[in-house]
């Protein structure tokens, strides 16, 4: 499916291309084939370098087509075989410079992808808080073993009161709170 969307930016960029040129030729007339070099750049930015090339094939066969018929002598000869050679020398360097950037650009994208998730995953390890299991100390950062209310206050200013709640009541005093709540 993505072959036939690559193959139909092509034919719809050199079709493009050829009606811009037919609309602007009374006001463009040594330079009309540059409107197809942007059919080809569209075309390699799209689908690369082979989707280019066809690109400056069907530009080459449909601006000679519809603009310029064979030339008759031998000196026009020469030149519509400069201009088609020089166009696709041009085409050629578009389409691998256009598939090169757009290769360059989809391995930065996969790499900020990759990063994003090992940030993620790092942020998730950040997270996890060591903690002794018989005495509640917390590890900080250097290693030392130091009462959660110490911790939580070095980290982020939080300040503590003390008090008992209803369950520890009970055990330290006997006292019953469980009515009173």
């Amino acid at each position: 499916m993505k072959y036939l969307r690559t193959y139909a930016v092509v034919m719809s960029s050199v079709a493009a291309a050829a009606g811009i040129t037919w609309l602007l030729r009374p006001y463009m007339q040594e330079a009309v084939s540059i409107v197809f070099l942007g059919a080809v750049t569209v075309s390699a930015w799209y689908g690369g370098v082979a989707p280019g090339l066809t690109a400056a094939a069907l530009s080459v066969l449909s601006f000679e087509f519809l603009f310029h018929r064979t030339p008759e002598t031998v000196e026009n000869v020469t030149a519509w075989a400069v201009r088609t050679i020089l166009f696709v020398a041009a085409s050629l360097i578009v389409s691998y410079f256009e598939a090169s950037l757009r290769n360059a650009l989809e391995q930065v994208e996969a790499t900020n992808r990759d990063l994003r998730d090992i940030l993620a995953h790092t942020r998730r390890l950040e997270s996890l808080l060591p903690i002794c299991a018989g005495c509640k100390r917390i590890r900080n950062e250097k290693g030392e073993w130091v009462v959660i209310e110490r911790y939580l206050h070095d980290t982020s200013g939080t300040n503590f009161t003390h008090g008992l709640c209803p369950v520890c009541l009970q055990k330290y005093t006997g006292e019953d709170t469980g009515t009173a709540a």
